[in-house]
């Protein structure tokens, strides 16, 4: 199928996490722009604040996600998932 062709070039299927956007062959690659909310949120976690406090922490300083809606405790813990 379509699907599985996409898959075995490599190719990205289904929505493009946050701090990650789609490159060249629809794969996907480092957003410079949103690669900075990794560090300040790995940064938080290491001086013990919980993935709530961390959001909310992120929302004060005006970090958005590409909707435009602050940034919540499930996006958190994706990006402190990521390597």
């Amino acid at each position: 199928t379509a699907l599985n062709e996409r898959r075995a070039a490599g190719q990205h299927i289904g929505n493009v996490p946050f701090v990650y956007q789609l490159g060249e062959g629809k794969k996907l690659e480092p957003n410079a722009a949103e690669q900075a909310v990794i560090t300040t949120v790995k940064s938080l976690a290491a001086e013990g604040l919980s993935q709530r406090a961390i959001a909310a922490a992120l929302t004060l300083k005006g970090v958005r996600g590409r909707t435009g809606a602050p940034l919540g405790k499930t996006q958190v813990a994706t990006i402190l998932r990521l390597p």
